[in-house]
């Protein structure tokens, strides 16, 4: 949908005026449709319009163009609504917006290196390197547009500064944005390409070394994919859904129970992990008291699921206090405790 916006905002920036108000419409209702599914999306929204109403002129003469404030509103309205329904009417976004921004991390050097490390795990320093050098590329005002969404993920990152250096998937907003800030490189490249093959043969040539590149990125791509089976992994958390069916159910499990919502179809009460107590003091939070949540699980949960025995080994006290209730289930991969002596 983010995609689709700056397509449709960057049309109506180049456009005549008879033009530019279908793509106005269009650019309002997949902008705002984009925060409407995921918030975070106005970041980009908002930044790839302030580029594309540059491109088209001044901020002044965007206050006297009707078609701002018509991209405005349908862009705000879905996700306003969704925000008042969900904080002040029926509250389960309410703790959305919170744990987001660590003060603190912009003045870590491991908060840089770890976002560093996430970029090299979504797309490495080359593409962002070739990306930011087509930055001086660009012709007209054509840049403006790439300069607000470059922006636009800065701005992003220092606020999510907790989750841009440690979760990769939040830098995945980056892809599109380094994609057009390469193009004019690969315009050049490619022109240039063509001025020195004027034989089939080496025409020819050129695109087989092409082909093979992207060919080598695809077979690298297919390998990452096929080196883990996770069949094996969807029927244990089938089998475990069938065996906890009719009970409520806790657990300590990777992705935070992603797992069992996405093979078993069913929600359990996570449980913290030992890294959410490092993030709980970094914001600080007071300390959780540990018999206290637990009695508190246990005297509305009939299981406890265990299956990410690494992180429970991080937390002494926890495995403690589950030794002392009886298995219900056990196999390899995970360990049901019941919680009703």
């Amino acid at each position: 949908l983010t995609v689709i916006f700056l397509w449709a905002v960057y049309e109506w920036a180049v456009s005549s005026d008879q033009k530019s108000w279908r793509y106005a419409f269009i650019a309002g209702l997949f902008g705002g449709f984009a925060i409407y599914i995921k918030f975070v999306a106005a970041f980009f929204v908002i930044g790839g319009g302030i580029g594309a109403i540059l491109i088209r002129g001044t901020l002044r003469d965007a206050l006297k163009n009707p078609q701002i404030y018509v991209m405005a509103v349908l862009g705000i309205i879905p996700g306003a609504a969704y925000f008042v329904y969900g904080v002040f009417i029926d509250g389960f976004l309410a703790q959305q917006f919170s744990g987001r921004f660590i003060p603190g991390y912009l003045i870590n050097p491991s908060f840089y290196l770890g976002w560093v490390n996430m970029l090299n795990l979504v797309m490495g320093g080359i593409p962002i390197m070739l990306a930011l050098f087509g930055l001086f590329f660009f012709k007209d005002k054509k840049h403006r547009l790439l300069f607000g969404l470059w922006a636009s993920y800065l701005l992003f990152g220092f606020y999510f500064d907790f989750h841009i250096a440690s979760h990769d998937y939040y830098s995945l907003p980056l892809i599109p944005i380094v994609a057009l800030s390469i193009a004019p490189v690969a315009e050049i490249l490619l022109s240039k390409l063509a001025e020195l093959t004027p034989t089939k043969f080496l025409r020819f040539s050129s695109y087989i070394f092409l082909l093979f590149g992207i060919f080598a990125s695809l077979w690298s791509t297919r390998n990452i994919f096929n080196s883990v089976d996770y069949r094996p992994e969807a029927q244990m958390w089938t089998k475990i859904t069938r065996m906890t069916e009719g009970y409520n159910v806790a657990g300590l499990t990777k992705d935070y129970g992603s797992r069992i919502a996405y093979f078993g179809w069913r929600t359990v009460t996570v449980w913290p992990r030992y890294g959410d107590y490092y993030l709980h003091d970094d914001l600080g939070k007071a300390q959780y008291d540990f018999d206290e949540k637990f009695d508190e699980v246990a005297s509305k949960k009939d299981l406890f699921l265990v299956t990410d025995f690494d992180d429970l080994n991080r937390q002494p006290f926890l495995k403690d206090k589950l030794s002392q209730y009886p298995v219900f289930a056990q196999d390899d991969g995970y360990i049901i405790y019941s919680l009703n002596r």
